[in-house]
């Protein structure tokens, strides 16, 4: 088989598709050779990466409830943050601990942003959790992550399908999770400022991973699960849902990627 690369995109709780996703190629012991993440998608490749398996992940994750989300609120100054992401981080140990990528089982690329000029940093030594907590700062909610004189956010701002990640560490055929395709939207007025900021992110965020993804011409395969509106990024009580929709698109372009592979 060709070597395959898995690129996961950012998209908050709409990312557990990435679970579904995995779960089918491992149903159809199709192996993943390299993986790359931003934000959320970082921490999905990063304990993939560590572990090769997700079933242990999911059944965490399907557990979890809107009381737990409460756990993981340590409210910051709201001048800097909602949050300080202590919490968060504790939450993340008992997948991560203090293991680096000199622990992990195939090639990991995370993905974050620098605010002072808008550049991509990718992870690919150090300690794993440091990279998660870096790639998933959605800007406002956490506060910047120091690394090396940069303050580093959400790695969706700069690659929010990190297909060029993937591509560097040598997978031959990607398999890209994007869950920043636009949908049409049927609301026929925008009178709300939230609704227009709203709208307006998700044209940049779904033009940006379009651009990215027409590069790589007959070799990628592009997945797109239906993980419903914007407003469920922050929604991580609904994993089962999201999930769901992963192995749903999944298995739509399995024919193709056994294809692709031989």
């Amino acid at each position: 088989m060709k070597k395959l690369g898995l690129a996961l995109s950012s998209g908050g709780a709409r990312g557990f598709a990435h679970i579904g996703v995995i779960k089918v190629l491992e149903d159809n012991k199709i192996p993943i050779n390299c993986v790359s993440g931003t934000s959320m998608g970082a921490a999905i490749a990063a304990y993939y990466a560590l572990n090769l398996e997700i079933r242990n992940l999911e059944k965490v994750l399907i557990d979890f409830r809107k009381r737990d989300m409460l756990k993981l609120v340590d409210v910051n100054d709201p001048r800097v943050s909602i949050v300080k992401g202590k919490k968060v981080r504790e939450f993340l140990k008992p997948f991560f601990g203090n293991k680096t990528f000199n622990d992990i089982k195939i090639p990991l690329a995370i993905g974050a942003t620098a605010l002072e000029d808008g550049s991509k940093v990718t992870f690919r030594k150090g300690k794993i959790i440091d990279a998660v907590m870096a790639s998933g700062a959605f800007p406002g909610v956490f506060p910047p992550v120091k690394y090396r004189g940069k303050h580093l956010v959400d790695g969706g701002l700069a690659d929010a399908t990190p297909v060029d990640l993937v591509n560097k560490l040598g997978a031959e055929v990607i398999i890209a999770v994007d869950l920043f395709s636009l949908t049409k939207n049927k609301k026929r007025t925008y009178s709300k400022i939230t609704d227009v900021l709203g709208r307006t992110y998700e044209i940049i965020m779904s033009k940006l991973a379009d651009y990215k993804i027409k590069g790589y011409g007959k070799n990628i395969v592009v997945l797109q699960p239906e993980t419903g509106p914007r407003i469920q990024t922050f929604a991580f009580y609904n994993a089962k849902k999201n999930i769901k929709a992963g192995e749903i698109e999944a298995k739509k372009h399995l024919k193709k990627i056994k294809k692709l592979l031989r």
